[in-house]
């Protein structure tokens, strides 16, 4: 404990929805400021709503949650801060525990009779994106989650994510939405931009460094294709590249398809035609023996966007082809990020797969 040696504190008293626990609550903030004036600079307490014992239902509805929420937002609030988890309900030591290996908070614990603090630093652990990337569409909307196939809802029930008597979410599941944006890696814009980056040496090998332009804008202001690609003298290739997950997305994949048209149809006149327009999709994969399939139904629903796409340039002649390519992680490597050695590698030859082809 001398790291704390010489600092001061603020202390956030977490209270259960109960008078017993407003009181004590009262009596430990009146006994910290007494006992060490110098030390504590504010004492707040929050009663967190719904976390109690009388009625079970509230507590894993609410309770849970709220206290969540409230943990996050004094997380946010404040610096360097730990968590005691020493008193309250035992039933909620297992939520804040992991709770706090995601927030990287450092947590404190008495055992029973002991005079002494244990310390419980942060793990090197996370949640495993390769396994629930397909399901985080699902996860984060409720309306998308009612309206999914049951066998989508059996797999997140086999996961835990969902609760087994309806589709609501889990605490897991819970924790898993509201932390996607921050925690995955498929989520983030910055990480979106070093993948097209290894695309496009990819591709430039393939086709010559010339021939292959990185977030290309036909028309200012009407945004980029991601990759352009002059495959012959008079004809190109439009490259989207986009998460896996997106083609969960109806949504999403309209809004692509409007890009497509607003950004390609200024290319193309009489010297210059589009011969192929792609999809690359990528995922995440721990072994390097994984491969990707679409469903029959996934791949009907591409039919019919390939059609569409071609009524929208009055033109059947290109192909639309949806590819796909993992990025997988370092396994017993000294490495510090588990994507490092794939940013430090080329992507590798016939690493990109075909999923889907209009012809």
């Amino acid at each position: 404990m001398d790291k704390y040696v010489g600092k001061t504190f603020e202390v956030y008293l977490l209270t259960t929805d109960t008078p017993l626990s407003g009181i004590a609550g009262k009596l430990i903030s009146d006994t910290l400021k007494k006992s060490f004036p110098e030390k504590i600079v504010n004492v707040d307490i929050r009663t967190i709503k719904g976390l109690q014992v009388t009625d079970s239902q509230t507590f894993s509805d609410q309770g849970f949650f709220n206290l969540i929420d409230e943990v996050h937002s004094i997380n946010n609030e404040s610096t360097n801060t730990v968590l005691n988890i020493s008193g309250g309900y035992k039933a909620v030591i297992p939520v804040l525990t992991l709770l706090a290996q995601l927030e990287e908070i450092i947590i404190y614990y008495i055992y029973e009779d002991s005079t002494e603090l244990i310390e419980i630093g942060n793990l090197p652990i996370n949640f495993d994106w390769g396994i629930i990337e397909k399901y985080v569409e699902i996860i984060k909307n409720n309306n998308k989650r009612n309206k999914a196939d049951e066998n989508l809802i059996q797999e997140l029930r086999d996961l835990k994510l969902i609760k087994s008597e309806n589709r609501d979410l889990s605490i897991v599941g819970e924790l898993i939405s509201r932390y996607a944006e921050k925690m995955s890696p498929y989520t983030a814009i910055i990480f979106g931009y070093l993948i097209e980056y290894k695309l496009v040496e990819y591709y430039a090998k393939l086709y010559g460094g010339e021939k292959v332009l990185h977030s290309y804008e036909p028309v200012k202001g009407l945004g980029d294709i991601d990759i352009f690609i002059k495959d012959k003298a008079n004809t190109f290739i439009a490259v989207e590249i986009k998460p896996f997950n997106r083609l969960l997305s109806k949504n999403y994949m309209q809004t692509i398809r409007e890009n497509y048209s607003k950004r390609i149809k200024p290319l193309i006149n009489s010297e210059n035609q589009i011969s192929e327009i792609w999809l690359i999709l990528y995922s995440y994969s721990k072994e390097k023996t994984d491969t990707k399939e679409l469903h029959k139904s996934t791949k009907m629903m591409l039919s019919e966007y390939t059609e569409a796409l071609k009524q929208d340039f009055g033109d059947d002649t290109f192909t639309f082809r949806v590819k796909h390519f993992f990025i997988h992680k370092n396994k017993l490597s000294s490495e510090k990020h588990i994507y490092q050695t794939f940013m430090k590698s080329s992507i590798k030859d016939n690493a990109v797969s075909d999923l889907f082809s209009s012809k």
